[in-house]
């Protein structure tokens, strides 16, 4: 077991990627449950981690998974994050064979809900996909991975300034068609494209 500032670090692995992995946790002094995200600094760049740090501290949302703690060491980060308990929605709709239409209805709404909260902060999510969305132990939706997000800036009245996004990234399953081909896109307008995506591998077929 890896102690790390007022948390301990479990061998159980939540999932993982390809700048990390993360791994369940506790806070040494309570013993609340934790997720422990690991990121290497020699796979990703720090500025990259402090970027995600950034973002997920102004993505505070009831169904948005929230940062508690970043955690930076000589060659690894740690974003100690609130668990959830229930894992993927994408496992969801593995173990079930898809969703009945009333709890799928729930879900999106809930998905929904966060990502306009999120578009009015200025963030992009970028890579919405079920494997991107946890379930908690009550089974709210929480969005999370927010390591390939854009955040658009404001002016000085507070005003937006929108910018056409030109890097391709996310999921080929569920990436807008613009994002693709490498053409200019809104970066809000293929978050709405990818929400749909989900929405429509979740409910059962008629």
């Amino acid at each position: 077991m890896l102690v790390v500032g007022e948390y301990s670090v479990d061998a159980i692995e939540l999932g993982a990627g390809g700048y990390g992995a993360v791994y369940k946790g506790k806070e040494t002094a309570t013993g609340k449950p934790v997720a422990v995200k690991v990121l290497s600094h020699g796979r990703m760049r720090v500025a990259a981690i402090q970027h995600e740090v950034k973002l997920m501290q102004n993505a505070r949302h009831k169904h948005v998974i929230e940062l508690y703690v970043h955690i930076q060491q000589e060659d690894k980060s740690f974003l100690v994050m609130e668990l959830a308990e229930h894992g993927e929605l994408f496992s969801r709709v593995i173990d079930k064979g898809n969703l009945d239409e009333p709890e799928a209805k729930v879900y999106f709404a809930q998905i929904m809900g966060a990502l306009d909260f999120l578009h009015g902060r200025g963030i992009a999510h970028r890579d919405l996909k079920l494997e991107n969305v946890l379930l908690d132990a009550q089974d709210n939706c929480k969005i999370c991975d927010f390591g390939l997000a854009h955040q658009y800036d404001f002016d000085a009245s507070g005003k937006m300034i929108k910018t056409t996004l030109r890097d391709i990234c996310g999921s080929k399953s569920y990436a807008a068609p613009e994002v693709l081909a490498g053409r200019g896109y809104d970066g809000f307008a293929t978050d709405v494209w990818s929400c749909g995506i989900v929405r429509a591998a979740a409910p059962r077929p008629r």
